[in-house]
């Protein structure tokens, strides 16, 4: 039986430039998937940065604080609080299978 609940997707990249993919403009660029995905019914947020680094960026995205509350170190050792719900534990309460590829110092 099919679920009722939308699909998340969440592409999250360090250094992208304003012109790296064909949805951003950039004819020259071959991104069919992530074209797709942001014209088809996605929802692309653009500029929403919480840090000016990485890993206290990704942090806060996970947990949905800001980095002075998830912390602002931007070490490989750097992790999340484990006293704090992530993103992927609250969707999973909720039903959700989740999946992480990519970086995982946070």
């Amino acid at each position: 039986e099919g679920s009722s609940r939308p699909n998340l997707v969440f592409v999250m990249v360090d250094d992208w430039g304003r012109f790296n993919a064909g949805f951003m403009g950039n004819e020259a660029a071959r991104t069919p998937v992530m074209d797709g995905l942001v014209r088809s019914e996605g929802l692309l947020l653009e500029r929403h940065y919480t840090y000016k680094y990485c890993s206290p960026t990704r942090r806060s995205f996970l947990t949905g604080r800001f980095p002075p509350h998830s912390g602002e170190s931007n070490t490989v050792e750097a992790t999340v609080d484990y006293r704090m719900a992530t993103m992927a534990e609250r969707l999973r309460g909720a039903g959700y299978a989740t999946a992480h590829a990519g970086k995982w110092h946070a």
